[in-house]
């Protein structure tokens, strides 16, 4: 959150049912260059007692267009905030939270976490569903990379097992629609393509579930198509909602990014520098 603080601010003392609380605001611009996530405001009641609790929060989700429309590519001011407020109306998402009898450092009973099963629950056994795979762990480094073979959005077909010898593969299993458009990825692939390097974003889903979700936007990166879900359990496990491989030229993992964490582009450039060139060390 302090990565991509907007503003934050002291608003005043105010009472919450009663209690006296310190009032504070903190605005929080999109998470990820990449991500059509919008900005967020968050307002915070903590009371001023010797063991300060949060009784309130209030958190309005803001679209990014109506921020544009009064600030690009600058931090806004509370006013800019306000008429940003006055311009949503009813279109502002708005979540509110209460907080209430506190109890601090509880003593629970040894019981409080035993498991008891309802009437007519059996154990879960494998043999009782031996289709589910989402329960194992997803692929890590030093595995070999399982071939697979998935229809392109745009034509044509992708398999892993062809660049082996050949390329790298950056293999982005996304399935949480982030930004292709104005994903780093995009210039990486140009970047990169030139030194062995391909790169490949998996969607599980239909082809026109896809075209509908870019509406009409041309996307330069290569999207397989995953609708059944079979490539992205057999890669992600449990979890399939965004997962970065690099795959060496010997179709064997080199490293793995769950989700988007921070410096997410700086280091994926770093290692692709890495195994691109030997020389360079890379960093596990």
């Amino acid at each position: 959150m302090i990565e991509h603080l907007r503003s934050a601010e002291y608003i005043g003392l105010e009472r919450i049912r009663g209690a006296q609380c310190d009032h504070v605001r903190i605005t929080v611009a999109k998470c990820y260059p990449q991500t059509p996530s919008d900005t967020w405001k968050y307002d915070l009641w903590v009371s001023t007692d010797d063991l300060p609790l949060p009784l309130k929060v209030v958190i309005d989700q803001i679209p990014e267009d109506k921020i544009e429309q009064l600030s690009e590519d600058e931090q806004l001011s509370e006013d800019e905030l306000e008429q940003i407020l006055e311009l949503l109306g009813e279109d502002l998402s708005n979540t509110t939270l209460v907080f209430e009898n506190w109890e601090a450092n509880p003593t629970l009973p040894d019981d409080t976490f035993v498991f008891e099963p309802p009437p007519g629950a059996k154990r879960w056994r494998k043999e009782l569903a031996p289709d589910v795979e989402r329960l194992r762990l997803p692929l890590g480094h030093g595995e070999p990379a399982p071939p697979f073979t998935l229809d392109l959005l745009d034509g044509g077909t992708f398999s892993i097992a062809s660049h082996e010898g050949k390329n790298i593969v950056v293999l982005c299993f996304d399935s949480i629609n982030l930004d292709l458009v104005g994903s780093p990825l995009a210039p990486i692939q140009e970047e990169y393509e030139d030194r062995g390097v391909k790169v490949y974003v998996v969607r599980p889903f239909e082809q026109e579930d896809v075209r509908e979700w870019l509406g009409g936007e041309e996307v330069t990166l290569p999207i397989a198509l995953d609708p059944t879900c079979e490539v992205s359990d057999q890669y992600c496990g449990y979890d399939i909602s965004y997962r970065t491989f690099i795959v060496g030229k010997d179709g064997i993992i080199q490293t793995v990014y769950d989700s988007l964490p921070p410096d997410w582009e700086k280091n994926l450039r770093a290692y692709l520098d890495a195994l691109v060139s030997p020389e360079i060390k890379k960093d596990n």
